[in-house]
C-alpha cells in the first residue's frame, strides 16, 4: 500500500485516498471506502428503517442550525432541478399534496395570515404602480426592530401600515422604509392622513423616520424593484 493510496475494510481493495471519508471527530479517513459506506447504509436502511429515522432525528435536532445553512446552499445550487421535481410530485400525487397543504396551514395560523397579508400589499402596490419591496422575511425584521408595537401608540401590533399613504403620490410604495406595525385602532384611524397631523408629536415623528431612514439605507439599493 503507497502512500497514495488505501485498502478498503469492506471491499479488501486498494484504492486512491480520495474515495475515502475523512472524519472529522477521529481526525483521519474512516476504513471503507465511500462506496462500501454507500453500501452500507442503504442496506441499514432498509434492515432497520425506525433506528435510521431516530438516529437522523437525533442529529437534526442537535445540528439544526448547520442542516439548514447546508439545505439552503443546496436548494440555490440546484434551484431549477428542485422546483421541477416539486411541480412533477405535486402534479402526480394531488391528493397527498393537498392533505399536507392543509395540515400545513392548520399547524400554521400565523404563516398563512403573515402570507395573505404579504401577498395583499404586493397586488395592492401593483394596481397603483408603486415600487414593491416586501416579503415576511421583512416584515419580521421590521417587527423585531420596532418590538411588535404599534409605533403611533406603543401598544399591541396587528397591522402593517404604509407611513405615508398609499393613496398619495408621493407614496414611495410597499418598501421597508414605508411599512411600520400599527394596532387596528390607530391603523384606521390613521387611514389616508397626514402622518404628522395624525400622530402630532414631535419626538414620536423623529423616532419613527429615524427607524424607517435605517431601513432605507439598507434596503433603498432595490428602490427602482416594481
Amino acid at each position: 500500500m503507497s502512500n497514495q493510496s488505501k485498502k478498503c475494510s469492506g471491499c479488501l481493495l486498494e484504492k486512491g485516498l480520495s474515495d475515502f471519508r475523512f472524519c472529522k471527530t477521529k481526525q483521519r479517513l474512516v476504513y471503507k471506502c465511500r462506496e462500501c459506506e454507500r453500501e452500507y447504509a442503504r442496506n441499514r436502511r432498509k434492515t432497520h428503517p425506525e433506528a435510521v429515522k431516530a438516529a437522523y432525528r437525533k442529529w437534526h435536532n442537535s445540528n439544526k442550525e448547520e442542516n439548514a445553512k447546508r439545505r439552503r446552499v443546496v436548494y440555490y445550487e440546484k434551484r431549477d432541478l428542485m422546483l421541477e421535481r416539486m411541480r412533477l410530485y405535486r402534479k402526480e400525487n394531488p391528493d397527498v399534496m393537498k392533505s399536507s397543504d392543509e395540515r400545513w396551514r392548520k399547524n400554521n395560523p400565523d404563516k398563512v395570515r403573515a402570507m395573505k397579508n404579504a401577498g395583499w400589499h404586493r397586488r395592492r402596490s401593483k394596481e397603483l404602480e408603486k415600487p414593491v419591496i416586501w416579503s415576511i422575511k421583512i416584515k419580521k425584521e421590521i417587527l423585531s426592530f420596532w418590538g411588535e408595537k404599534c409605533v403611533y401608540c406603543n401598544g399591541k401590533y396587528e397591522h402593517m401600515d404604509h407611513y405615508i399613504p398609499i393613496s398619495w403620490d408621493n407614496n414611495p410604495g410597499t418598501v421597508p422604509w414605508n411599512m411600520v406595525p400599527a394596532c387596528q385602532h390607530c391603523n384606521l384611524t390613521k387611514n389616508d392622513k397626514d402622518p404628522y397631523m395624525f400622530i402630532n408629536d414631535l419626538h414620536t415623528i423623529s423616532k419613527i423616520e429615524s427607524g424607517l431612514w435605517d431601513f432605507k439605507e439598507k434596503y433603498g439599493h432595490n428602490y427602482s424593484c416594481k
